[in-house]
């Protein structure tokens, strides 16, 4: 059971990758889906074009609980983010920027926050 004092009304899936490597030497990264798990989702920033061909495209700050602190690698994808109804926010896919453990009053980690965005190079699959 989840002890913490935060609310975690929004859900996301989590895709762990693996790596197949063919006959020829090359490597293919796929995601598989792991589990579907609760986060509390605040809002970042839009998608725009700064200069260029330089842009910006939509990031997103996630709080995940303790116990989901293997899952939350960068390795991993996430995907279909979805309200308390069920809605989807966001299909994704949605990649790991930044991890940030915070702890609790008993210096155990408590939660995690993660800085997440839309993934920007790759496939469709990814």
């Amino acid at each position: 059971m989840k002890q913490t004092y935060l609310t975690f009304p929004n859900t996301v899936e989590v895709h762990t990758k693996t790596i197949t490597t063919s006959a020829a030497g090359q490597r293919k990264a796929s995601f598989t889906l792991n589990s579907t798990v609760n986060v509390r989702v605040q809002s970042g920033s839009g998608s725009r074009t700064t200069s260029g061909y330089i842009s910006e495209v939509d990031s997103y700050t996630m709080t995940f609980s303790h116990e989901d602190k293997a899952l939350i690698i960068y390795d991993n994808r996430l995907k279909n983010l979805k309200d308390r109804d069920g809605t989807v926010i966001e299909v994704g896919p949605l990649e790991i920027l930044n991890v940030e453990k915070k702890l609790g009053i008993s210096g155990k980690i408590n939660h995690l926050v993660a800085q997440i965005t839309k993934v920007k190079e790759g496939s469709e699959n990814d």
